[in-house]
């Protein structure tokens, strides 16, 4: 089974699974965008935003689970309003 890891570079995870910019994007990520993401792991990545690299990890794994979405368990914002 495919499993992304915390030492794996970002450019590298990114080409693993056609959703993974959107779990970088669900924790405010831009990484398809980042200069960096060919040279930094995604626990560097992290890190240096202050975050624990085992959320980000545990979403991108979830992935490769059937019928999983990397907005599951995250709260959803509505802006309309009745």
């Amino acid at each position: 089974m495919k499993k992304f890891t915390p030492d794996m570079l970002i450019y590298d995870a990114l080409g693993m699974h056609e959703r993974a910019a959107e779990v970088f994007l669900s924790f405010g990520l831009p990484c398809h965008n980042c200069a960096v993401a060919e040279v930094e792991t995604i626990e560097q990545g992290a890190r240096s935003k202050g975050m624990d690299p085992g959320n980000i990890l545990a979403k991108l794994n979830s992935l490769f689970e059937p019928g999983a979405s990397p907005n599951a368990g995250q709260a959803q914002s509505s802006d309309a309003q009745t």
